[in-house]
């Protein structure tokens, strides 16, 4: 759910829920408004480093040093470690996990052929006609903001009743409130994340304009008899001063008087030195506690003491983050993957416990 404020004419919008979305004559459910809310969220990844780093860790934790027989293949190309990894990705990126399952021949004796992660964005679920429906298909699109120009696939869910030879199988957290998808854990903090974003590039901004944040050019003589001549009057001061990319930061006005000089006058703003310091502290102590990362330590942030006088706070963080956040995570995606794996490997027994990290 997005809500919108308005700001001096400008529509701010917060996200703080996806929304889906069921539409007339359409079978399956939208993921979002746009159905791109998975895109935007492997966007958010190159959005804030923080943010990066916290779903980094949080995958390479999860998948930890691999299972015990994790070099099993589960497929052509990937050991069970290199499947699960991407399997981790995907769940602690999107809230969820679409496995695609090849059978064999003989399904009886031999089980699946193989499995494979497919990418979140491309997977949407059939829409229920009533409450007590069984989730039967799955729609498959490479590029779903252009879907009537691509290929829709129909996919049955993981079920060996049905034969059919390719079919998917739906691993999601669950969240309150939505039904046909999960939602990601970190997602309170969806809104700090791009305010960090948008920090960023408000510093950057200025940098590339020269240091003038704002600019009001005032000309006291008669105005410009056509809106053309008054934009160009415009475009010449932007790029003396601020260059092609700041557009739109000057404002500029005529006005008959009897001096021709103009008046320059820049706008002063009402934050005090540090403001966007003080606001990028925040939410980077939002995006840590949205994503349950018990230090800013773990990730590589200084809090700054030396490494000796932090020793102490990293290895309790670490078992504090390891049985808070991760092995909930490990025990949920095992407790749902584990039908598969049984499909995967009918006649062997598999070990799949997982080697955690340890600290150097």
């Amino acid at each position: 759910m997005n809500n919108t404020f308005q700001s001096f004419g400008n529509t701010v919008d917060s996200i703080s829920r996806f929304e889906e979305k069921v539409v007339r004559n359409q079978e399956w459910v939208n993921w979002g408004d746009l159905n791109e809310f998975p895109s935007f969220l492997y966007d958010m990844l190159d959005y804030n480093p923080t943010h990066n780093v916290c779903v980094t860790a949080k995958v390479d934790n999860v998948a930890g040093q691999g299972f015990v027989d994790g070099d099993k293949m589960v497929n052509g190309v990937q050991t069970l470690n290199e499947f699960f990894r991407e399997l981790a990705w995907e769940y602690v990126t999107t809230g969820n996990a679409f496995i695609e399952t090849v059978w064999s021949n003989s399904r009886g004796e031999e089980g699946l052929a193989g499995i494979y992660v497919l990418p979140s964005s491309t997977v949407r679920v059939q829409k229920k006609e009533s409450i007590d429906d069984e989730q039967e298909i799955y729609y498959y699109c490479e590029n779903w903001k252009d879907y009537k120009k691509k290929n829709i696939i129909e996919f049955n869910k993981l079920d060996p009743t049905v034969q059919t030879y390719r079919q998917i199988y739906h691993i999601k957290k669950y969240s309150p409130g939505y039904e046909y998808y999960g939602s990601p854990g970190y997602m309170s903090v969806i809104n700090d994340i791009r305010l960090a974003h948008q920090i960023s590039l408000f510093h950057l901004s200025n940098i590339l304009q020269g240091g003038l944040p704002g600019l009001w050019v005032n000309f006291n003589e008669s105005i410009p008899d056509s809106v053309e001549e008054q934009q160009k009057v415009l475009r010449m001061i932007e790029e003396r001063f601020s260059g092609a990319q700041g557009a739109g930061r000057t404002m500029v006005s005529f006005s008959d008087g009897a001096e021709n000089a103009p008046q320059i006058t820049q706008i002063p703003t009402n934050t005090h030195d540090g403001y966007y310091t003080e606001i990028f502290d925040l939410t980077t102590r939002q995006i840590l506690s949205g994503h349950k990362v018990t230090s800013g330590l773990l990730i590589g942030l200084n809090n700054g003491g030396g490494f000796g006088s932090n020793a102490e706070e990293i290895e309790t963080s670490f078992k504090v983050f390891q049985n808070t956040t991760i092995v909930p995570i490990q025990q949920d995606l095992m407790a749902q993957l584990s039908p598969v794996l049984q499909l995967l490997y009918p006649n062997e027994q598999i070990n799949t416990t997982i080697i955690q990290n340890q600290l150097l």
